[in-house]
């Protein structure tokens, strides 16, 4: 038992003395005894790459809603054009039709539909280099399985753009010009862009399609905020 312990002390020296040896070799610079201050650097790196992270997802998923919307149109196109014309045709179907009297059960192509409304639309951040007030112009439309063309929301034309301020972040509703029919999913429609001096300089505020689910609540009045931005 003392030889062995003997051998443990040895040891236990010999290591001693090898590690003053290796911080003899290899001083540690002040900022290494430091844990406060090497802790901080690397979290400003963290936050800077978390911050560069942000910014590349908050990119790639404007450019997946873009994409989306481009499919949208090249899918519709091929499934309705040749019944219902022109992607950019608007709806034909007028509000108020055979309100004389309500169906019975004899008129079997007539019945309630489901429908809902939009009460307003705010822009609710800004994204990339857009600063306030904005000159904004495009379209924003509802598609609904009735005629699947353009039900109006907001229209403005270049010459005839809309500025928003950021007390005032609302789009001036042009319609709908009749009520969107809820049966199968809505689908809106966003094409919206600042005015630049120059048409080179006009850019992208908003360019998505989105679909409304009613989730099976048409039974009664509701009221819901959508936020897309």
């Amino acid at each position: 038992m003392a030889e062995m312990r003997e051998e443990t002390a040895r040891a236990e020296e010999s290591g001693r003395l090898k590690t003053l040896h290796e911080e003899a070799a290899h001083p540690r610079s002040n900022s290494d005894m430091e844990p406060g201050a090497g802790y901080l650097r690397r979290k400003t790196t963290e936050a800077g790459e978390m911050r560069g992270r942000t910014a590349v997802e908050a990119a790639g998923e404007e450019d997946y809603e873009a994409d989306m919307a481009a499919k949208f149109r090249h899918r519709w196109e091929e499934r309705w054009s040749g019944y219902f014309g022109s992607f950019e045709d608007t709806a034909l179907i007028p509000p108020m039709r055979f309100t004389d009297e309500p169906p019975g059960p004899r008129d079997f192509a007539c019945s309630y539909m489901h429908t809902l409304n939009v009460f307003s639309i705010k822009l609710a951040e800004l994204h990339r280099d857009l600063a306030w007030p904005l000159h904004v112009f495009g379209i924003v439309a509802a598609r609904d399985t009735l005629d699947h063309n353009r039900n109006i929301i907001f229209h403005r034309t270049k010459d005839n753009w809309q500025i928003i301020h950021q007390e005032d972040p609302y789009l001036e509703l042009t319609g709908p010009i009749r009520g969107i029919v809820v049966i199968d999913p809505v689908k809106f429609e966003v094409v919206l862009k600042v005015k630049g001096s120059t048409e080179s300089e006009d850019k992208d505020l908003s360019f998505l399609v989105v679909r409304y689910f009613s989730g099976g609540s048409e039974s009664r009045s509701l009221v819901i905020n959508k936020i897309r931005t």
